[in-house]
């Protein structure tokens, strides 16, 4: 594409951005709940003898399901980048996977700093919060087992938009434990533990053999541990408790509404829960272990559950959830270990192929949940084919944030007017992408889904279990050019929001007039 055509295009993003009028008087208050690991089906609508979840019966009873909606990628780090960056997350790891070190420093590039949602909400307003897991790399002092912990952690959450931050830096089976507020360290992880497989915590009362990793105590002072076990244990804070995560992370949560509504009652907040389950080890709190027939595992949902329902009650004991979107979603698709659980009569996939780190349905095509009261009709459901990293352009426009769409979220579409059932609205005019763990791209126009590098194609309208490829129906010129417009996004030189059914190039995509 030429550097005309470019700058053209990103002008008319601009110039539409900019003249959008403002579909609310008042900018809402915004709420991410944001499940690690949650399939398709994890919820007490597809498993209603295990999982009972209330809260989440209680948003889809008040709001909207998206029936298709996506995480940026199959994987944790790619997907978080995507939603706070509205960008595809190969633009910042273009052979996907996760950050797992705690000392490579971030996937953000510096120019990044003003570029993401939450510092664009921040700069508009809003008070900008985020609980729980990170996972998207920042620059810890020191090295493994030689650290100044009295020494700020630089390019975290508090550098990329967020006013304030709880939160840990990978997940609870990472190589670094502690739990860090803004841009300290709450406790120094100067112990070491071993992962262990043996015993570990089984995971169902119907299969004593299925376990998963634990972190066993007692924990060792680091400096009384060899340098040769060092390399294989964590880097772990003396009083870190996997189980108690969640907890802490909503207790921080609540703290900073209560404290956001005493200071800046007028001003609208955005906050970003990004849970730790039920990502592995399969854990949950004391007061909910043990507690359902099926095991832990129904015992961590029964948790992540319980914990959003406090989340719903604290906006309605400060009577801003009127006001209040609120977005109950997951990452990716669920972990490999779940299938072991469908012979037990669990169903993580619903009916979807795969699991997380695939470019197949079941690992990207998650639960996505909305409500806001006055605003999303209840009880509805929404087809629209939506992604996370559409959530940047969406967000901004219900801020009426205007934003230079060349330089910035440029894969990022809203569907703003969809969710107030407005007309207008112009999501459907643009591809959805996802991406595998090696950063795969598949790609979404209408019924039609594409994953060129490996030359397949299936019609999601009568094959969502994406059994027939039918790839080789294309006829030869379409096939060439679905591999070029892959190639261009790969190597930065094509963004989403240049890709519309309204040009004439990508028309026959989107009409599928490309078979032979």
């Amino acid at each position: 594409m030429s550097n005309i055509l470019r700058r053209g295009v990103a002008l008319c993003a601009i110039l539409v951005l900019a003249l959008s009028t403002t579909l609310d008087a008042t900018a809402p208050n915004i709420v991410v709940f944001y499940a690690d690991d949650q399939g398709y089906g994890d919820h007490p609508f597809n498993n209603p003898d295990i999982l009972d979840m209330p809260n989440f019966r209680r948003i889809t009873a008040a709001g909207t399901t998206f029936s298709d909606g996506h995480s940026a990628s199959a994987v944790c780090t790619p997907s978080r980048y995507g939603l706070l960056s509205g960008r595809s997350s190969h633009r910042a790891l273009a052979r996907g996977g996760v950050v797992r070190k705690p000392d490579k420093g971030s996937i953000f590039d510096e120019d990044e700093r003003n570029k993401t949602l939450p510092a664009i909400l921040s700069e508009a307003g809003y008070g900008t919060y985020m609980v729980g897991k990170w996972h998207l790399g920042q620059d810890m002092p020191g090295k493994t087992f030689d650290r100044d912990f009295s020494e700020a952690i630089e390019r975290g959450p508090q550098d990329f938009g967020f006013d304030h931050s709880f939160w840990v830096s990978t997940s609870p089976n990472g190589p670094f434990q502690a739990l860090i507020e803004d841009d300290h360290c709450t406790e120094a992880a100067d112990m070491w533990v071993k992962r262990s497989k043996s015993p570990g915590r089984v995971v169902i009362k119907a299969d004593r053999k299925l376990r998963t990793t634990v972190l066993e105590r007692p924990y060792k002072a680091a400096n009384e541990v060899s340098k040769k076990k060092l390399k294989s244990g964590v880097e772990i804070s003396a009083s870190f408790d996997v189980p108690y995560l969640m907890s802490n992370f909503t207790a921080q949560a609540l703290g900073y509404l209560d404290q956001h509504m005493k200071t800046r009652p007028l001003d609208p907040f955005f906050l970003y829960f990004a849970a730790t389950i039920p990502h592995l080890p399969v854990t949950a709190h004391p007061d909910f272990a043990g507690k359902s027939d099926f095991g832990l595992w129904a015992d961590m949902y029964n948790e992540l559950d319980f914990r959003a329902g406090q989340i719903l009650d604290a906006l309605e004991a400060h009577s801003v959830q009127d006001n209040t979107l609120f977005i109950w979603s997951s990452d990716n698709g669920p972990e490999n270990i779940y299938s072991k659980l469908q012979k037990y009569g669990y169903d993580a996939q619903n009916g979807l192929r795969d699991n997380k780190r695939s470019f197949y349905e079941g690992g990207h095509r998650v639960p996505m949940i909305m409500q806001w009261p006055g605003v999303i009709a209840p009880g509805t459901t929404m087809n629209l084919p939506v992604s996370q990293v559409d959530f940047f352009a969406t967000f901004a426009e219900l801020a009426a944030v205007t934003f230079d769409g060349s330089v910035m979220a440029q894969d990022s579409s809203s569907f703003a007017h969809e969710l107030h059932g407005t007309s207008g609205g112009s999501r459907h005019m643009f591809p959805l992408v996802a991406e595998d763990k090696n950063a795969v791209i598949s790609m979404r126009f209408g019924n039609l889904k594409f994953v060129p590098e490996k030359e397949m194609c299936f019609n999601l309208d009568v094959d969502l279990a994406e059994t027939k490829n039918i790839w080789k129906k294309i006829a030869k010129q379409h096939q060439k050019y679905l591999k070029s417009i892959v190639k261009s996004l790969e190597k930065d030189e094509l963004y989403l929001n240049e890709i519309s059914s309204e040009k004439e190039e990508y028309q026959a995509l989107f009409s599928g007039d490309i078979f032979k």
